[in-house]
Formats: C-alpha cells, structure tokens, sequence
C-alpha cells in the first residue's frame, strides 16, 4: 500500500477570513459576533425570568364529580392579601402572578363543608391543589331551658300510692 501525501486544504466555509489580510478589519468583525452572541443570550434569559408563581386546581364532590361555581378564596400569610375565583363548569380554579409564600386556600359552597388547606407557592409553574369538598351534615339540636316539672309520687298522708292492675283473660 503506498502511502499518499495529501495537502490539507482551508474549509471554504471560512475562506473570508483568509482573503481579508488586513487586521484592521478582522478584530472588529470578531468584536461583532462576541458582542451579537452576548446580546441574543441575554436577551434569552430575560424571557425565561420570573417573578411569581400560581395556584391551580380541580374541585370535586365525594363521587368524583367536578362542582362548578364553588367559591375560591386565596389568603397570603404574610401579607393578610386575599383574591377570590369561582370555578368553572370543569371545576377548575387558578390564580396566577402571587408572590412566593404560605398561602391558605379555602373553598366554599352550599349544600357541602368549608375546606381549608395551607398552601405553599413556588416560583415558576403553577402549584396544583384539588380538593374534594365533603356534604355539610345538617343537624339539630334542641336547647332545653328550664327545669321539669316535679312528680308528685305520694298521697296525702305521705304513704306511697300504688294501683294493682289485673288483667284477666
């Protein structure tokens, strides 16, 4: 096998920069492109930077079934803040843009109990909570006030009264 000398030859891909042989112009041409480079990669973080982050979720009944209009209240801890949303007919709710922070979440709607939950809120996506309400148990109760009358259990001399009943057949 006989071994060839091959002559490497320029990518003409970059043959520019060999016809260019004055300097004056390849430092600014560089400066450019790191400058260009620099730009578009900032200008890509900026879009990707956020600042808040989001509540959202279903709300259910104890069959599984999605309850629509239920009123959403969001209370920030730290800030004594509140917003309100109702669900819609899927039964979803959301919040979005709240600061990062402990959150309490409380859902209300008649005919079911009032939940609450503590939430915690994250920078970036939405936190997902669903709830599933319970039926509000309707009681009675029955406030006694006063006393009951006394029995009189005697007769007149103080003698126990009692009555012999007998039945034939």
């Amino acid at each position: 096998m006989q071994l060839r000398s091959q002559v490497v030859k320029p990518l003409r891909k970059f043959s520019w920069n060999l016809r260019c042989t004055s300097t004056t112009w390849k430092l600014p041409i560089q400066l450019l492109a790191v400058l260009a480079l620099a730009f578009f990669s900032i200008r890509d973080s900026r879009a990707q930077t956020t600042t808040s982050g989001g509540l959202t979720g279903v709300i259910t009944d104890p069959s599984a079934a999605v309850v629509p209009d239920v009123d959403v209240e969001i209370r920030d801890n730290a800030k004594g803040t509140t917003a309100s949303a109702k669900t819609d007919r899927e039964g979803l709710y959301q919040f979005f843009f709240l600061a990062p922070g402990r959150y309490t979440l409380t859902v209300t709607r008649d005919g079911f109990r009032i939940e609450s939950r503590a939430v915690s809120v994250l920078l970036g996506p939405p936190v997902t909570v669903n709830v599933t309400l319970e039926i509000a148990r309707k009681s009675t109760t029955v406030k006694v006030t006063g006393e009951a009358p006394l029995i009189q259990a005697e007769n007149e001399r103080g003698a126990p009264q009692a009555r012999c009943l007998h039945h034939r057949v």
